[in-house]
């Protein structure tokens, strides 16, 4: 793919050589993409698994007192739950990197589908005590209605999981006469302007003292969701003060 055809004419063969050096590009970009992804995910594996195997062998010592048992047979459990996680994760975005358009649409409420999130998502808030403030257009969208809620899951979820206690989250919707805007904003960390440009790479976590509560694919995920459903994700934020992703 490093090959570069250098042929400057304006006619027809020159058109041919300028898509055909483009494409070798692309193909590269592709080849390093794949080869990141391959290598991230085999990193990603590994720690779950070096946890499950070290805790494992240390359950072996018939000496522990019961107490240590359980600590170490949570450990196990909690890792094997994130494996599970994150193999399910990779697995949608493979599938929906390999589809064109969603077929089976059907018309549904964008503001009972936000509603219905939040109560699912009730236990990770009431931990942290935070209070929602509601401005919901009663709005009905025709699309894919499971994959859009995986989108309302994963960015409340992150609002929540980037907030400080007894803080709270903005979530409101609105349309016009072409389109559906949703904007869930809350004022947790924040990011960066890197985190921000970084923010829907595969495996990309801007604040490294969370990645033991996620893997970095979730927003990854929602791009691709709502690529699919020809719409736009865009993130607005200020370190320290608030996250704003409009939809």
């Amino acid at each position: 793919f490093d090959i570069n055809i250098d042929i400057k004419s304006n006619d027809e063969v020159g058109m041919l050589v300028e898509k055909f050096n483009s494409m070798a590009r692309e193909l590269k970009n592709i080849e390093y993409m794949q080869t990141d992804f391959i290598n991230n995910v085999s990193h990603e594996f590994k720690t779950p698994i070096a946890a499950i195997d070290g805790f494992a062998t240390i359950l072996k010592n018939t000496k522990l007192s019961e107490e240590e048992r359980l600590e170490y047979l949570n450990i196990i459990t909690d890792e094997a739950s994130r494996l599970s996680e994150l193999s399910s994760n990779i697995l949608t975005l493979s599938k929906l990197d390999n589809i064109d358009n969603f077929k089976g649409n059907k018309k549904f409420f964008l503001d009972e589908q936000i509603r219905k999130t939040v109560m699912l998502l009730e236990k990770e808030w009431t931990n942290k005590n935070i209070s929602f403030n509601f401005n919901l257009t009663n709005m009905s969208y025709y699309g894919k209605e499971e994959y859009l809620m995986q989108v309302w899951i994963n960015i409340i979820n992150n609002a929540i999981k980037f907030s400080e206690e007894n803080s709270e989250i903005d979530i409101c919707c609105y349309k016009n006469p072409e389109y559906a805007f949703v904007k869930i904003r809350d004022y947790g960390c924040g990011m960066d302007e890197d985190a921000k440009k970084r923010v829907f790479h595969k495996f990309y976590q801007g604040d490294s003292s969370r990645k033991g509560e996620g893997y970095g694919l979730g927003l990854s995920i929602c791009k691709r969701i709502i690529d699919l459903s020809k719409g736009e994700i865009h993130v607005e934020s200020e370190p320290g003060k608030y996250t704003e992703i409009l939809i």
